[in-house]
């Protein structure tokens, strides 16, 4: 028996567009397919944004899912029924002036994507982080993306299963290469707990360079905030999880089309998310609303480069969410992960400014080289609002200036230096002014 593997042009990394109510997914479904609002339309694709590198190897069939220059990759290229592979990591090295020097393999992600016909698609991420995951080491093996697409209308498509939540620039754009700086930015992990993703499904679409997504989703589990990290240890990633508070989460992007003829590409996007957080649990005493929205926007021109974002996050339900908190890790005294570090605040708030220069841009490069400065200031606080009854705990509100150099020889690594310098409201001396060298490699495929 002769067994043929057709590995040709590949499904890319779907990213984004979708609408709540799971329900309403397969009423909207079968309401498609039954009016023929499903047929085919003229598709309007942009011209390519200037100042994009070309990608300096060319990709194999098996290789080709593109990566960050196309916002929705499943809707700009055609499907066949093929297979494809990918994947990203770093290696990174920092040290503070406030503790010990740490070297990484942070992550290493494996990716697939197939097309079973030209309408059904699935995409799907496999992630290793810290080199080594056993019941000794602190390393992780987990599910990232794993999710399927029926494509078939421009403007409304279909998306389920565990999915990235389409939050800010970093949680949809997370791979290494993409962003300057070896640490993702403060906001995009204590405000945007990236990378975040939950079990959902809903809808995406593009039309005339608006782009949009939105999904009913899993909410948080309220066990996991802290007055550190806010949201991060909340999310469940559908593991075993607690299904019976869901919610929903939107974004919205535009890209500005009247620019890209004066040399300029510009993507603004925003975000909403709302869902409970209690999941039925008696702790709490009732419901415990997690509401966050974002708002961000990237700029290229002539080798400039900005980007700046803003995410705030508003909890409700507070006094009996801390008290129910305070309670449980007073019944573990000796658990360290059950630590209660300070009341979990009303609002968290963050947000950033960046700026860079691609130095090599006048040489006009063909092969995707870059060689990029960049200067970012950052204000965090995941205390931000706090009833004053609960007090405030020292050390959650923190500025942050980063001054580094991404070198990138093709458009797939990137080797990145910086300087970071914070400032924070600690109690203690050595934490509340210091500074971070940091090195890193990454690359993607």
């Amino acid at each position: 028996m002769k067994v043929i593997f057709n590995f040709t042009r590949s499904p890319p990394a779907p990213r984004r567009r979708c609408f709540p109510s799971l329900l309403g997914v397969g009423a909207l479904l079968a309401a498609l397919l039954a009016s023929g609002l499903a047929s085919a339309e003229p598709q309007i694709v942009l011209p390519p944004a200037p100042d994009q590198p070309l990608p300096g190897i060319p990709r194999p069939s098996l290789l080709k899912l593109p990566r960050e220059n196309q916002v929705e990759v499943s809707l700009d290229q055609p499907a066949m029924a093929d297979s494809a592979l990918g994947g990203y990591g770093e290696i990174t090295f920092n040290a503070p002036s406030n503790g010990p020097n740490v070297v990484d393999l942070r992550r290493l992600v494996l990716y697939v994507g197939h097309n079973f016909d030209s309408h059904f698609r699935f995409y799907g991420e496999l992630e290793f982080e810290h080199a080594v995951s056993s019941a000794n080491d602190k390393g992780e093996a987990e599910i990232e993306q794993a999710f399927l697409d029926w494509v078939k209308w421009r403007p409304f498509n279909l998306r389920a299963g565990v999915i990235i939540i389409p939050v800010g620039i970093i949680n949809v754009y997370h791979e290494p290469p993409t962003f300057n700086g070896v640490d993702r930015p403060l906001t995009d992990q204590l405000i945007i707990p990236s990378t975040w993703r939950e079990p959902g499904a809903g809808f995406f679409g593009e039309w005339r360079g608006f782009r949009y997504q939105a999904y009913a989703v899993n909410g948080f589990d309220a066990n996991g905030f802290t007055a550190s990290a806010g949201l991060r240890h909340g999310h469940q990633e559908a593991s075993l999880a607690l299904g019976k508070d869901w919610g929903i989460v939107m974004r919205a992007d535009y890209t500005l089309p009247f620019l890209l003829g004066h040399g300029v590409s510009a993507d603004v996007g925003g975000s909403f998310y709302f869902a409970d957080a209690d999941q039925g649990q008696p702790q709490f005493g009732g419901a415990v609303p997690v509401t966050l929205c974002d708002a961000d926007a990237r700029v290229r021109t002539h080798g400039v480069e900005l980007r700046a974002e803003i995410a705030s996050v508003w909890i409700g339900g507070i006094h009996r969410l801390n008290r129910a908190l305070a309670a449980a890790a007073a019944a573990m005294p000796g658990d360290p992960l059950g630590a209660f570090d300070g009341p979990v605040a009303h609002q968290l708030l963050g947000g950033y400014v960046e700026l860079g220069y691609d130095v090599l841009h006048p040489l006009k490069l063909r092969a995707g080289r870059q060689l990029v400065p960049f200067l970012r200031y950052e204000h965090v606080d995941t205390q931000f609002d706090v009833p004053a009854d609960l007090g405030r705990a020292p050390g959650h509100r923190q500025d942050l200036i980063v001054a580094g150099l991404t070198f990138r020889p093709i458009e797939e690594i990137a080797l990145k230096f910086d300087y970071q310098h914070f400032w924070t409201d600690a109690a203690s001396a050595a934490d509340a002014s210091y500074d971070s060298y940091n090195a890193g490699v990454a690359f993607m495929f």
